[in-house]
Order: C-alpha cells, then sequence, then structure tokens
C-alpha cells in the first residue's frame, strides 16, 4: 500500500509532464472546437445543395459517446410533396471501430429512429457504400405501400440486412434481407378476407436479373401454413411489378378451404395443395 502511495505522490517525470501537456491541451481544444462548431448553420447550404428531392433536416448537434465523437440530425426526411418517402425522428451517426479504416475505406455506426420503427447498423463508404445491420417494425401497417398496391399487413417485424445499397451493375441495390413477422396478417383486395399468421419468415435477394427473389419463405398461422419461393419483378416506367411464385400450401381451416376452392385450387383430404402465383402485384394469377 505504501509503494502505491509513493507511486502516486511522486512528482510527474520532466519529459513527460512536457510531452503530455501540449498533447492534452490540444485535444481539449479540438473537443471543445467539436462541441461549440455551429453545425446548425450549415443546415441551409445542406438542403439548398441536396435539390427538391434530396435530403432535408432540420437540426444538427454534436456528440460524444463511448465509441467516439459522432452526431445527432434531427428531423430528416427525403424528397418533396408526393416524392418524401421517408421521414426519421433521429439520425445518429459516429465513426465505427472496424478494420475498414486500414484499407482506406471509413465505416460509421448508425442508428435511426422513425415513425416506422428504428435501425442501427454500419455503413461502409466504399464503392458500392456497404450497409449491415437490423431493423425493427412494430408495426407493419404503418408501411408506406403505394396506393395501387392492394396489399395491407399486421403484425411487428425485425430484419437482419446486408446490402450494397450503390451497384455496380446499375440495377439498383443488391444483397439480401432476413426477416421474422410475428403475430399479424396479410389481405388483398382479391381476398375477402385477410390471412393472419402467427411467424412469417424468409430470406430476400436483391439485385439479381429478376428483381426480387424470395427464398427460404415460411408462413405458419391458426388456418394454413405455407411455404414459397419464386421472385418479384420490380416495376419499371408503364408497367406494373410482375411475379412468379410456387406455393405449397395446408389450409387447416375448412371453411377457408371451400373459399380458396373457389379460386381454382384442389385440396387433398388432409388440406394441402401446390399452386403457382403469377401476374401482377395489382392483379395475381393462380395457375
Amino acid at each position: 500500500m505504501a509503494s502505491l502511495q509513493e507511486f502516486l505522490e511522486r512528482p510527474i517525470p520532466r519529459p513527460l509532464f512536457w510531452t503530455a501537456t501540449p498533447f492534452l491541451a490540444f485535444v481539449l481544444t479540438l473537443t471543445f472546437v467539436f462541441l461549440t462548431f455551429p453545425y446548425s448553420d450549415l443546415i441551409p447550404a445542406v438542403n439548398r445543395l441536396s435539390g427538391a428531392n434530396g435530403i432535408h433536416i432540420d437540426d444538427i448537434q454534436p456528440r460524444l459517446t463511448v465509441g467516439g465523437p459522432g452526431f445527432s440530425v434531427y428531423s430528416v426526411s427525403f424528397g418533396d410533396g408526393p416524392m418524401e418517402f421517408v421521414e426519421l425522428d433521429q439520425l445518429q451517426v459516429r465513426p465505427a471501430w472496424t478494420t475498414s479504416w486500414l484499407s482506406g475505406e471509413p465505416a460509421f455506426a448508425i442508428e435511426i429512429m422513425s415513425p416506422l420503427g428504428g435501425a442501427n447498423g454500419v455503413l461502409t463508404w466504399n464503392q458500392t457504400r456497404h450497409v449491415k445491420g437490423q431493423i425493427t417494425i412494430p408495426d407493419l401497417a404503418s408501411l408506406p405501400f403505394p396506393p395501387d398496391a392492394s396489399i395491407a399487413l399486421a403484425g411487428s417485424m425485425q430484419a437482419d440486412v446486408d446490402l450494397d445499397i450503390l451497384s455496380l451493375t446499375g440495377n439498383g441495390p443488391g444483397g439480401e434481407i432476413r426477416f421474422e413477422a410475428l403475430a399479424g396478417s396479410a389481405s388483398h383486395s382479391n381476398i375477402p378476407m385477410p390471412l393472419e399468421f402467427e411467424k412469417f419468415s424468409g430470406r430476400i435477394e436483391l439485385g439479381s436479373e429478376f428483381g426480387l427473389v424470395l427464398e427460404a419463405m415460411e408462413i405458419d398461422g391458426p388456418t394454413f401454413s405455407a411455404e414459397v419461393d419464386g421472385f418479384v419483378d420490380l416495376p419499371e416506367a408503364n408497367r406494373p411489378a410482375t411475379m412468379d411464385l410456387d406455393f405449397d400450401l395446408h389450409v387447416k381451416n375448412p371453411a377457408l378451404r371451400m373459399l380458396l376452392s373457389g379460386f381454382g385450387l384442389g385440396f387433398d383430404g388432409s388440406g394441402h395443395t401446390t399452386f403457382n402465383l403469377g401476374g401482377t402485384v395489382q392483379n395475381p394469377i393462380v395457375r
């Protein structure tokens, strides 16, 4: 104990004192400048440079975290008027602890809070702007589907994303999304009753020649269960999204089985059938 006390009471070595003092002063000065810089004065320029369909923000505040210095950006929206499709309450950004910095690829830890839910992950600033993280949506009914989608969802969902935001092929984002939705339902304008599920999980691959490839999709509910594989083509100008989905369906409820028989589905004695769903998202065709 005495040796520890002697060590603490010992004068700071002069070389260490003259080296550490300027370094500490430099760090404190940088911290003071970082925390007091008027970032909000940059907002008009950012909004103006982003254009009519760009990023619009209301406030920027610096923050110090365990992981390092970062920023909190408040009330973020993308686009104007009818093009406004995303609104964020808060976006937090800081440098991420990753070895990608050593290869000249900056990476940032991102946390998003929005009316739709939350997300967190790491954005690597490389050629394709790679993002990997998790998304939580507590209410699927709040998702902004296009007015002509004829689809409505309910329930909660969690998803793991691993995406290249910028595609080198020019076909849009590429990568995969693994998701799991719980205690919800799906409805379509052509189906007179919503299809309730207890669990809906699967994998979506983006960036292929088909647009969206659906793999290992499993749905389990009180009245039916199903496995789905196939693809949904992305819509283009003057052309709706087409699909080609293979269903392996087991309907447990006799009333629902009779209802679906009206669409041309043939069930065996246990309520099992297989079919293909084609056409477009707005006007599906059972084959």
